[in-house]
């Protein structure tokens, strides 16, 4: 059976909301601080205070897109050193591994020593 090499293409556009912005910013890994100049600015009627307090409260839609941001991001570039592992890429290979490593050695840290988290 052949396999139909045909990817769909993924078309981003740019971002048009505030929830698209703070996904964005999420997935460029940019720092609460960074994501609320670039919100204000993008939107300047956002009021910075409150939405930094949304950003920070677990449950809002502010904080949620953020962090699904990051998740997103996270993907992005593990998938993409993975295709170039597996095109024997050497760089990839070395940076899949050293992602893959770092990110056990996190959580081995995280679980031994800051369990409730």
């Amino acid at each position: 059976m052949k396999r139909d090499k045909k990817k769909p293409k993924i078309e981003r556009t740019e971002p048009e909301t505030l929830l698209e912005i703070l996904t964005e910013c999420g997935r460029l890994k940019n720092t609460i601080e960074q994501t609320l100049t670039v919100a204000v600015w993008s939107f300047p009627e956002t009021n910075r205070s409150l939405l930094k307090s949304k950003l920070e409260r677990e449950g809002t839609e502010e904080y949620n897109a953020y962090q699904e941001g990051k998740v997103l991001g996270d993907f992005d570039i593990r998938s993409a050193l993975h295709k170039g592992a597996r095109s024997g890429d050497t760089f990839a290979v070395e940076a899949l591994s050293k992602t893959q490593t770092d990110e056990a050695v996190d959580k081995a840290l995280k679980d031994n020593f800051f369990p409730e988290e």
